[in-house]
């Protein structure tokens, strides 16, 4: 009997005491959390009007996708119709009329810049690049850039190879990701006149939440904590 009571109080001892290190641990959080809101975000259009932008450019010509604050998701001024370059290569993002708000004529645009990110928001652009059945025998060298400096720094980028046309040896492996813009890329030659069947790529930038945000969930988290414990049975 008395080790089951020593037992008990020890416990109760440690809940007791874990409880008021998670009360001091939400205090602190939360006034760091109104300190930090006070301040202003972290993100937004007052300081990051651009948020991120990769550029490719090839044959003296650029192409460019990603998030601006004047932008809208829709079709408007800041989005370009592909059109030939001068070694009969062809690129850009496809959009069809109608499809997923897009507002637009349906074709590939070489330039295809949307609304800025929120918080924990996510954006995907396909962009293929091929050549004409005219084009020249080359193959086509990209460089890849970040288009605007200096960028949002919480806007995660990704691009991945998704697609190799049939028949075409020497290109990236299917899969290959880079999280970086890949300065010189070539892509082996491929003429054809469906730009679907082209190189494919997936282009994704992700907004990670604002430091205030991921203190206000750690907050939520300690007070779920708190309150398991509160109603643990004391026997």
């Amino acid at each position: 009997m008395l080790s089951r009571l020593s037992g008990d109080f020890g416990v109760s001892s440690l809940d007791n005491s874990l409880a008021d290190r998670l009360k001091v641990v939400k205090r602190l959080g939360l006034l760091l959390f109104f300190v930090l809101l006070s301040s202003g975000p972290v993100t937004g259009s007052a300081l990051w009007p651009g948020q991120r932008i990769w550029a490719v450019g090839q044959d003296n010509s650029s192409f460019g996708f990603g998030a601006f604050g004047r932008a809208e998701d829709g079709f408007d001024y800041m989005d370009t119709l592909a059109v030939v370059l001068p070694s009969g290569w062809i690129g850009g993002s496809y959009h069809v009329n109608g499809v997923d708000a897009w507002n637009g004529p349906t074709g590939f645009f070489s330039a295809d810049i949307r609304e800025q990110l929120q918080p924990g928001q996510r954006k995907t652009w396909l962009v293929y690049f091929w050549a004409t059945p005219s084009a020249s025998n080359t193959d086509l060298i990209l460089h890849w850039v970040d288009g605007l400096s200096p960028y949002d720094p919480l806007v995660l980028a990704r691009l991945e190879y998704i697609q190799k046309p049939q028949g075409v040896t020497g290109a990236p492996d299917v899969g290959t990701i880079w999280t970086s813009p890949p300065t010189d890329m070539i892509l082996p030659l491929y003429r054809t006149v469906d730009g679907l069947t082209g190189h494919g790529f997936k282009l994704t930038f992700t907004l990670i939440p604002e430091t205030p945000s991921l203190i206000c969930l750690a907050f939520s988290v300690l007070t779920a904590v708190e309150f398991l414990m509160r109603r643990r049975p004391s026997g």
